[in-house]
């Protein structure tokens, strides 16, 4: 079994491959966390470190593989992430100022509580 340190360091390096909205890297990284799900605080830690010091269109696409994860993997990862949801949804919707990209965090945002209930209703 790997330890917390050599989960995060590999899967930084495999998400260090997202650098747009490409749904193969997404598909893949995602895929990576459902193997390492017994390590999913250290996933959720690379992600949100990650999603603080990208470039605002970098921040999309991790967005996005949350949402993946999120929805495809759901438990431990949907309660891990809520924990700081507000907070990152807030620091990527401020970092970003083209409308395009905000109008593309509000659909993601309301696809969460839509059909897939990815988060509980409080958040």
């Amino acid at each position: 079994m790997k330890s917390y340190k050599e989960v995060a360091e590999q899967f930084s390096e495999s998400l260090s491959n997202l650098k747009y909205c490409s749904k193969s890297v997404i598909k893949t990284l995602t895929k990576i966390s459902n193997e390492e799900v017994n390590n999913a605080k250290a996933v959720v830690s690379v992600i949100e470190e990650r999603l603080k010091r990208v470039k605002p269109e970098g921040m999309l696409a991790l967005m996005y593989l949350i949402d993946s994860i999120c929805k495809n993997i759901r438990g431990p990862y949907n309660k891990l992430f809520e924990k700081e949801l507000i907070s990152n949804f807030g620091f990527v919707f401020q970092a970003s100022d083209k409308k395009t990209f905000r109008s593309r965090l509000h659909e993601l945002r309301k696809a969460w509580g839509d059909k897939y209930h990815v988060f509980t209703d409080q958040k």
